[in-house]
């Protein structure tokens, strides 16, 4: 009973284990027989459809593979052969060695020997083909096969059975030794015997040979000594297969590795010897290790084995050896150093400045190796760094010596420095203002000023002017004039502002004594000079009738209308109408008086004074309650007694007659009407010959005009020309100019030309400024040369402006009175009969650049002058 249950335990552990056998090989022969071809031209290509890594690993044995099938084949050939050989010569000489063997037997050896030898041959010729080089799986099998299987059909053929468990065990054991392919090969190649020796023969029914057809093909011990023979090669087989893949895997990592790390180092290497930067290794006792080509020439030197050979870098490197105990010392402290400059000898013994970035390197127990890093040659950026510190130097100097505060504040409005005027200025050191801003400075109501102002300059960008004040060191406000510029950065960013203050506070008190001076003049010359050239007037024409009546009778007639003896003296209602008084001098002459409102409250000419000027005003003005002179009237017949219905009738108790609040000039000095004024036939007069009277007339003028004109320029150059503008047509100022000189032209044979056209376009100006500057010009050429004078004006359109000339055929200019004809006071020195300030031309320049244009002369001695001017359209 215990032995049927042994069998029927052994019965169902074979069933599985022939089960499972039958799927391992089910499932590895599909891959087994799988194969692929390889490509032409000898490359190789995978026999198995597995996976990338595996092909990689099949194509690479492939060689060993193929050499190790050869080797198996030849061995086979050779031992299968010798048992040819040995039968050949047992049936020759009947070896006695050899165990007796019936006939039957023999011959079933020798057929068998010669069979496998057949298919061995056969093996050997399609190892030889391009089927079995492509397919090293097909030729393994065809070579297995024809040793063990071929035994077994020939032993079939025979109606045998023959278990040749020898001939099984050394093939299965040579295979596994010497042709190691694949494991599930190798099972295949033993399943394939077993296979066909326990099914075929069992099916068959086939036997043993004499004298063993008694005992039945197969026992256990059969069975178990194939299966372990068996199992032992093919567990060899993987095992070496798996340590293979493994050897292979590891080398081709090893080779990828190397092959990284050969690119890795030749780009390293790349990088270490193209780098612009030297790159160094150095040991703490001061050698270089390694040193590539950039620091061998930063050093002078030809190559990098020179820079290597240095043995003391301390000494022979470094002009201040500290220097490199310096970087030692910090190298040991941080660790690493960064940015370190120091001057070093070069090998031609010049010296360049270098900048070391380094760190040092140590072992896993802390103990310093060496010292690896970078050097730069700095030196043209310190040769920069020093050309830019001599230039910033230049211009601190520069600025300190300029007298004016100047200071400059970035964007956000803090002080980032100033010069020497400044801080003295403000009493302050430039550590004290650097950094501070306005509110720091100043009180707060200036400080707002201040504020507001950056804030539009910092808006608009530009350039920005304005008075304001400041508190100096003194503690007083002081009137200053600010000059403020942005600046930017070299990418186009608000850098901040730069200002410079000038003080004009002396300019103020300066302007106030000048308004003083003026004043003086105005009243204590002009007013004295206007009142002996009323009386002296009135003498030289007789009209001094209906004394102490009551009346004005005695002031009746006298000159051109009511204050006659005022009347027609120049451009205004009391005679001041020069362009600067001059007679006959080429730059000043006086001009009549201007057709355009010669009451005008516009007038150029000075405000005269009163007896309150106001404060504010370069010139005195007169009362507001002034009454106006009534218009001028013709003068009346010698022997009316009174004056016309509407003249004015001054006040009993005023001193002097009311004036015109736009009139240029002050009131002129008269008796009271009830004040007897001395006649021609009183008792105490005194003969005069009328040409002394004339001649007392004319220096009067004269001088009247010359205090205008210094007191007409003086306005000018405080508080510019006032225009009055609107569009005019040139013509009519020209032809009102000429109407007004006619008799001075007459009276000095001079012909005229007017070229102006009718045609021309309007143009933006003040007309009464433009008639004076004709009539100063015209008179200037008629005063300036001889009779019989020929003048020409014209007058063109250029684009958008108008020229206009003033030529006369005269006895002309030099060049040095060209170049200094407009300039204030100039004089020529051919000038006859003048005892001008030289102004005219001067007001002249003044009218035109006021108007936007410019103005000159053309001329040579001898040839004529041609005076020129533009105007702007608009």
């Amino acid at each position: 009973m215990k032995k049927a249950n042994a069998f029927l335990a052994m019965g169902r552990f074979g069933h599985k284990l022939k089960t499972t056998v039958l799927k391992t090989v089910r499932k590895y022969g599909r891959k087994a027989f799988s194969c692929v071809s390889l490509p032409t031209g000898g490359a190789i290509t995978l026999e198995y459809k597995a996976s990338r890594q595996d092909t990689e690993w099949q194509a690479a044995t492939y060689q060993f593979r193929f050499q190790r099938l050869r080797l198996g084949l030849a061995i086979a050939i050779v031992s299968v052969f010798t048992f040819i050989l040995r039968d050949i010569f047992q049936g020759l000489f009947h070896f006695e060695a050899v165990p007796k063997l019936t006939q039957d037997i023999q011959n079933l050896i020798s057929t068998i020997n010669i069979s496998v030898f057949l298919c061995l041959l056969g093996c050997l010729v399609l190892q030889k083909t391009k089927i079995g080089r492509n397919h090293l799986g097909l030729l393994f099998l065809c070579q297995s096969f024809s040793i063990t299987l071929g035994e077994q059909i020939v032993a079939t053929i025979k109606g045998f059975a023959l278990p040749d468990q020898l001939a099984w065990n050394i093939t299965f054991l040579t295979q596994a030794t010497l042709i190691p392919m694949r494991w599930y090969l190798h099972l295949w190649s033993q399943l394939g015997v077993l296979i066909y020796y326990f099914v075929v023969n069992t099916t068959l029914g086939l036997k043993l040979p004499p004298p063993y057809n008694d005992r039945p093909i197969y026992d256990v011990t059969l069975i178990l000594s194939v299966f372990w023979v068996c199992f032992i090669c093919d567990l060899a087989v993987y095992l070496y297969e798996s340590l293979q893949r493994s050897e292979f895997y590891a080398r081709k990592e090893l080779e990828t590795a190397y092959q990284r790390l050969g690119v890795a180092e030749a780009k390293y290497r790349s990088i270490f010897e193209n780098a612009v930067e030297g790159i160094f290794q150095s040991t703490p006792d001061g050698r270089y290790i390694t040193a590539n080509p950039a620091l061998a020439r930063i050093y002078g030197y030809s190559s990098p084995e020179e820079v290597t050979a240095l043995t003391d870098i301390e000494h022979q490197l470094y002009v201040d050896p500290q220097r490199y105990a310096e970087f030692v010392r910090l190298i040991e402290q941080f660790g690493n150093v960064s940015g370190f400059e120091s001057q070093i000898y070069r090998q031609d013994g010049s010296i360049v400045w270098i900048s070391e970035k380094a760190y040092a390197v140590r072992d896993g127990t802390g103990e310093l190796l060496y010292y690896e890093g970078m050097i730069e040659d700095i030196t043209k950026r310190k040769l920069a760094e020093a050309a830019l510190q001599e230039q910033f130097d230049f211009l601190q100097v520069l600025i300190d010596t300029i007298p004016a505060p100047v200071f400059y504040q970035n964007s956000q409005g803090f002080y980032v420095g100033c010069n020497k005027a400044f801080e003295e200025a403000l009493g302050l050191s430039k550590e004290q203002i650097i950094g501070k801003s306005v509110y720091d400075l100043a009180p707060k109501e200036l400080a707002d000023q201040y504020h507001q102002a950056d804030k539009v300059l910092f808006e608009d960008r530009g350039v920005q002017t304005y008075e304001s004040s400041v508190v100096y060191k003194d503690g007083k406000k002081h009137d200053v004039i600010f000059y403020k510029a942005t600046f930017s950065k070299a990418d186009g960013i608000l850098g901040g502002l730069v200002g410079v203050i000038l003080d004009i506070s002396e300019r103020k008190r300066t302007e106030e004594a000048l308004r003083v001076f003026f004043h003086a003049v105005s009243h204590d010359l002009r007013n004295p000079v206007l009142g002996t050239l009323m009386v002296l007037k009135n003498l030289l024409n007789g009209r001094m009738r209906g004394v102490g009546n009551g009346e004005w009778g005695g002031m009746r007639g006298v000159g051109n209308g009511e204050w006659g003896g005022m009347r027609g003296v120049g451009n205004g209602e009391w005679g001041v109408g020069t362009m600067g008084g001059d007679e006959g001098d080429k730059g000043d002459t006086e001009a009549t008086s201007s057709p355009y409102s010669p009451t005008s409250p516009h007038s150029p000419l000075p405000t005269p004074p009163s007896d309150s000027p106001t404060p504010h005003s370069p010139l005195p003005t007169p009362p507001s309650d002034s009454p106006t002179p009534p218009s001028p009237l013709p003068t009346p017949p010698s022997d009316s007694p009174t004056p016309p219905s509407d003249s004015p009738t001054p006040p009993s108790d005023s001193p002097t007659p009311p004036t015109s609040p736009h009139s240029p000039l002050p009131t002129p000095p008269f008796h009271s009407p009830h004040s007897p004024l001395p006649t021609p036939h009183s008792p105490s007069s005194i003969p005069v010959p009328p040409s002394i009277l004339e001649r007392m007339v004319q220096s009067s003028d004269r001088q009247l005009n010359l205090i205008n004109s210094l007191m007409e320029a003086h306005v000018n150059e405080v508080q510019g020309v006032v225009l009055q503008r609107e569009r005019v047509q040139l013509y009519q100022v020209v032809e009102a100019a000429i109407a007004d000189l006619e008799p001075m032209l007459a009276e000095n044979e001079a012909t005229l030309t007017n070229l102006v056209s009718v045609d021309l376009p309007s143009v933006n100006a003040d007309p009464t400024q433009l008639w004076r500057v004709f009539s100063n010009l015209i008179v200037n050429a008629v005063k300036h040369n001889r009779t019989s004078l020929n003048i020409t004006v014209n007058a063109t359109l250029e684009g958008e402006q108008i020229y206009c000339t003033v030529a006369d055929n005269g006895v002309g200019l030099s060049q040095q009175q060209c170049d200094h004809l407009f300039d204030l006071y100039f004089r020529g020195v051919n000038i006859r009969n003048s005892v001008s300030l030289g102004l005219g031309l001067y007001l002249c320049k003044q009218i035109i650049t006021a108007h936007g244009g410019d103005i000159g002369v053309k001329s040579t001695l001898g040839a004529g002058a041609i005076f020129w001017f533009t105007l702007p359209l608009n």
